[in-house]
């Protein structure tokens, strides 16, 4: 089976760690590191808002992926995960 380009590898893994990013917003969880003011997400300010989005985009733009993920792409073999690593 051939493998996938590389252009596709890439806009999949940067698919995927977008949307992880994006999943990571539970006010409950993200006040203590955040200093959220709620950890109600109906009551958040626009304010916690700007922060879990900063939060999201600093993850999400300072991760290393690696893995099995990118040799099953190579091969053509169907991706299981990603693993991310914090730069």
């Amino acid at each position: 089976m051939a493998g996938i380009q590389k252009k596709v590898q890439q806009k999949y893994i940067e698919d995927r760690v977008q949307y992880w990013a994006w999943s990571v917003k539970d006010p409950n969880y993200l006040k203590p590191i955040l200093g959220l003011s709620t950890s109600d997400a109906d009551s958040a300010t626009d304010e916690d808002k700007k922060k879990i989005r900063d939060f999201q985009a600093l993850i999400q733009n300072g991760v290393l992926v690696s893995g099995g993920a990118i040799a099953s792409m190579l091969l053509g073999d169907e991706v299981n995960d990603i693993d991310i690593y914090f730069t």
